[in-house]
């Protein structure tokens, strides 16, 4: 149980991987297309970035906002989901001194008020530590599964933007190329090719960006996804922890009587 309370810190490392994922896909969409060195200035990093977007036709509107939803639940989860916060390690070990010197009413009053899962969990164990055996391992049970709930908030809207994301970006590859197409047949432009570049650059554009965007919120999603079995598995580990010292109270009681 030590191992999973106190193993690790998210430190400075989760916020590196997320600016990694959400700005490196956007400079590469960004570079310029002859191959040529990055842009020189910001100014310039900026005017390419907005002419591509406008380029691209009004299906970027939703792009561009699935990003910004992306990029505000990443950050949302990113410092919800902190260990910290959910299993703090200095509440358990208070907690477990409390237990194993049969004082649950001092216990109780460690995570009275405390706004941590692993409080809310505790909590609702303790509330029904007198009632056997079973009890305690149903309530520990059923705490623990609505705080794993709670931790999956927002999960399913990463889910969702990387499932959408590439269908917006192929939409506009269709209507690109439906497009060029038309100017094709209609305007006569074989000897012109200028004239119908521009819709087969909308559809290039809309798809890169599509995937820009779903590329970062599907492995931002599984991250998210592992962080939470980490911290279930701590979870397990407490309410496996609070059954030995709740059996091992017992049998005090039985050798005393």
């Amino acid at each position: 149980m030590t191992r999973q309370i106190d193993s690790g810190r998210s430190g400075a490392k989760p916020v590196l991987i997320l600016i990694a994922l959400l700005v490196l896909p956007t400079t590469l969409f960004a570079a310029p297309p002859d191959g040529d060195a990055a842009p020189a200035s910001v100014e310039s990093f900026l005017t390419t970035l907005g002419e591509l977007i406008i380029g691209g036709g009004l299906l970027m509107i939703p792009i561009a906002l699935a990003s910004v939803l992306t990029l505000g639940l990443a950050i949302e989860r990113l410092f919800a989901l902190r260990r910290g916060r959910i299993l703090p390690r200095e509440l358990w070990r208070d907690v477990q001194v409390e237990l194993e010197g049969g004082n649950v009413r001092a216990a109780r009053d460690r995570v009275a008020g405390r706004s941590s899962a692993l409080a809310r969990m505790l909590d609702s164990g303790l509330e029904r530590w007198d009632d056997g055996q079973e009890e305690l391992n149903s309530a520990l049970e059923e705490a623990g599964m609505r705080e794993t709930d709670e931790l999956n908030v927002h999960l399913p809207a990463l889910q969702g933007i990387a499932s959408v994301a590439p269908l917006l970006g192929l939409l506009g590859t269709v209507v690109g190329m439906i497009r060029s197409f038309y100017t094709i047949a209609k305007e006569h432009v074989i000897g012109n090719p200028e004239l119908f570049a521009e819709p087969i650059g909308q559809a290039l554009v809309t798809t890169a960006a599509g995937l820009s965007v779903a590329i970062p919120a599907l492995i931002l999603y599984y991250w998210f996804r592992g962080r939470i079995r980490k911290l279930v598995l701590g979870f397990d580990d407490v309410a496996r922890e609070v059954t030995v010292l709740h059996r091992a109270a017992g049998r005090q009681v039985g050798a005393s009587a």
